[in-house]
């Protein structure tokens, strides 16, 4: 029997990963995992005490409900895990299998305004950021940057875990003011981003994994096509390619941050220069694993595998033109650009007539994930449509 696998946070990344754990004959649990994924096949049981609290998450790892699955590989899902691993590496690493990392990297990924730091000194373009000493000096400055301004908050999940999006946008200096101060009330840190205009689809991505030794296993670049809300929200249309340029300043910033293990790095290519800028770093398992894994480059097995101390072969080669695609959100997306005059029905049918399309969350041989969402969403809807009438 091979040991089972704990998969901590994220969705749908933990979603795809115990699929193909659970494929490999992998004993898969998950913890604050999302309530979808109680309705998988892949999973034998998925606890969520908390959800995303990171201190329940850690007590739970640490205390007795951890110690039934000692022995497992333990796998970082989202932001909320990869911090509780990084801050008590050593405790965990006596009860469970981890894969290899620097903390100090990991959390220097966590934190924008570190991750921006650690670029402008690998010369790693980044957009204009600011961070300033609190509201009296944002007061006293606020007629110094380029409007519309990205708050954008220094760890991404905690402002995640309260409000809905990435970041919140500033048309004026009075607005910006007002943004700081709400976000400051809710003890949200934030930094000042120059906003990089131009449609989502000049967003790209590199991913790796970085060996021991610094050298990268394998090379994968994709981009996005649509995202929901636009311009702010989460990707819902994603498609391979291969991307010299993206790798290559992809690798220089990983390398810079010393990161080891899996690392993924967004860009935005600023349409004044034609400039690859920086948005943010992760070193985890991220969303799109489900197109890296059907594009030939099966992370959850390699990583679950090269832990154990298995022989691995990283693929040299993978799939380009292969889409993921969230369906309802891009229905979602076509909507929002029809109204600005960006897309029309005619061009948006043509961009998903394509062949094979990735479903982050239907299978027809898993589909309890997918039910469980639309019955969740149809769920919302009525509830909302009744307090409206009410």
């Amino acid at each position: 029997m091979r040991p089972p696998a704990l998969l901590v946070g994220g969705n749908p990344q933990t979603l795809s990963v115990g699929r193909r754990l659970a494929a490999l004959g992998v004993r898969v649990y998950g913890l604050g995992t999302g309530r979808e994924l109680r309705h998988s096949r892949a999973f034998r049981t998925v606890f969520l005490p908390g959800e995303n609290d990171e201190r329940v998450r850690t007590d739970w790892l640490l205390g007795a409900p951890g110690a039934r699955l000692a022995g497992a590989v333990l796998l970082a899902c989202d932001d909320v895990a990869l911090t509780l691993v990084a801050r008590n590496r050593e405790r965990l690493a006596e009860r469970f299998e981890l894969d290899i990392s620097d903390p100090a990297a990991q959390l220097d990924m966590l934190d924008k305004h570190a991750t921006y730091e650690i670029a402008t000194k690998a010369d790693v373009p980044t957009p204009r950021y600011w961070m300033v000493g609190g509201a009296d000096e944002l007061l006293a400055r606020r007629d110094e940057f380029a409007y519309p301004l990205l708050l954008k908050p220094l760890r991404s999940h905690e402002y995640q875990a309260r409000f809905p999006g990435k970041f919140r946008t500033a048309r004026d200096g009075g607005e910006l003011v007002a943004q700081y101060r709400a976000m400051g009330e809710a003890g949200i840190e934030c930094m000042l981003v120059e906003t990089i205009e131009g449609p989502d689809s000049l967003l790209c991505s590199y991913f790796t994994y970085i060996a021991e030794d610094g050298e990268p296993a394998f090379h994968f670049t994709k981009r996005i096509i649509r995202r929901f809300p636009p311009r702010q929200g989460f990707g819902c249309y994603h498609v391979t390619d291969v991307n010299p340029e993206v790798r290559d300043v992809g690798l220089r910033m990983v390398r810079a941050a010393g990161v080891r293990g899996l690392a993924n790095v967004e860009f935005k290519r600023d349409p004044r220069d034609g400039t690859l800028r920086l948005m943010e770093c992760n070193a985890r398992f991220v969303a799109s694993n489900a197109l890296v894994a059907a594009a030939g480059i099966d992370l959850a097995r390699l990583v679950y595998r090269r832990i154990l101390g298995e022989p691995v072969r990283w693929p040299r080669t993978y799939r380009e033109g292969l889409r993921l695609w969230h369906p309802t959100n891009d229905v979602r997306a076509l909507l929002a650009l029809r109204r600005t005059g960006e897309l029309t029905v005619a061009d948006w049918l043509r961009s998903v007539a394509h062949g094979r399309q990735i479903l982050p969350y239907l299978r027809l041989s898993d589909p309890g994930p997918a039910l469980a969402r639309a019955a969740g969403r149809v769920s919302r809807a009525v509830t909302g449509r009744v307090r409206a009438i009410g």
